[in-house]
C-alpha cells in the first residue's frame, strides 16, 4: 500500500510541475513597444509671385503679370471704348493672363482670402472717370488639401476702384496647400462720355492675402 501510495503522489507531483512548467513559459511572453514620432511647425500663407523658368533660371517666371497694357485708343465721345489686355497693347494680339498661386503653410485651416483694390485711370490729376476694369478668371485649383469654394471663381469680375474686393478666398477648413486661380483675361470699359485728355492714364492694382480667420 505504501508503494502504491508513493506511485500516486509521484503522479501527482510530475502533473502539478508540468503545468507549473507551462504557466512559466506563457508568462514569459511579453510585448514590446517602439512609438515613432514627427511633428510639423506652421507656416505663413503667401502669394507666390512667381515660378522657376526651365529655359532661363535668372529669370522667373512672373505669376501675376507686371504690366496691363491696352494699347492706344482714338478719343472718342460717340460710343464706349472695350479694350482687352495684351503683351504689346495691339487689340489683335493674344491676351495678358496671368494665375493667382496661393502656398498655405500655415496648418491651421482656419482659411485666407485675396483682395484686389485698384485705382482710378488717371493722368495726373485727371482722372478716367466710370472706366471699369474687369479680370475673367478660371477654375479653382489645389494641391495639398481641399479647393477652396469663396471668391469670384470662373467669372468675369469688375472692380470698383478705392474698393476692395475678394477675388479667391477658402472658407475655414479649405485652402491648405497650393491653391491656384487662373486669370484669364483682363478688359477696360470706358464710357463713351468720359473725360478724355490726350496722354497716358496708369493704374495700380494690388494683391494682398491674410488669414480669415
Amino acid at each position: 500500500m505504501k508503494k502504491k501510495f508513493m506511485a500516486g503522489v509521484l503522479l501527482l507531483s510530475t502533473t502539478m510541475i508540468a503545468n507549473g512548467v507551462l504557466s512559466v513559459h506563457e508568462a514569459s511572453a511579453k510585448e514590446n513597444v517602439t512609438n515613432g514620432q514627427v511633428t510639423f511647425e506652421g507656416g505663413a500663407i503667401d502669394i507666390d509671385p512667381d515660378e522657376p523658368n526651365p529655359d532661363d533660371p535668372n529669370n522667373p517666371t512672373h505669376l501675376l503679370p507686371q504690366e496691363l497694357n491696352f494699347g492706344e485708343t482714338i478719343i472718342n465721345f460717340e460710343q464706349d471704348a472695350n479694350l482687352k489686355a495684351t503683351k504689346d497693347g495691339k487689340q489683335e494680339s493674344e491676351a495678358t493672363t496671368g494665375k493667382l498661386r496661393i502656398n498655405d503653410k500655415s496648418g491651421t485651416g482656419n482659411g485666407w482670402v485675396v483682395k484686389v483694390n485698384q485705382t482710378q485711370f488717371k493722368q495726373g490729376d485727371n482722372e478716367l472717370t466710370g472706366a471699369e476694369l474687369s479680370i475673367t478668371t478660371g477654375e479653382a485649383t489645389n494641391t495639398g488639401g481641399t479647393i477652396p469654394t469663396g471668391g469670384k471663381l470662373n467669372q468675369k469680375a469688375t472692380l470698383t476702384p478705392g474698393e476692395e474686393m475678394e477675388v479667391f478666398k477658402a472658407n475655414k477648413g479649405e485652402g491648405s496647400g497650393v491653391s491656384e486661380l487662373p486669370l484669364n483675361q483682363f478688359d477696360l470699359n470706358i464710357p463713351a462720355a468720359a473725360n478724355k485728355t490726350v496722354g497716358q492714364y496708369v493704374t495700380t492694382i494690388t494683391w494682398t492675402v491674410s488669414e480669415t480667420a
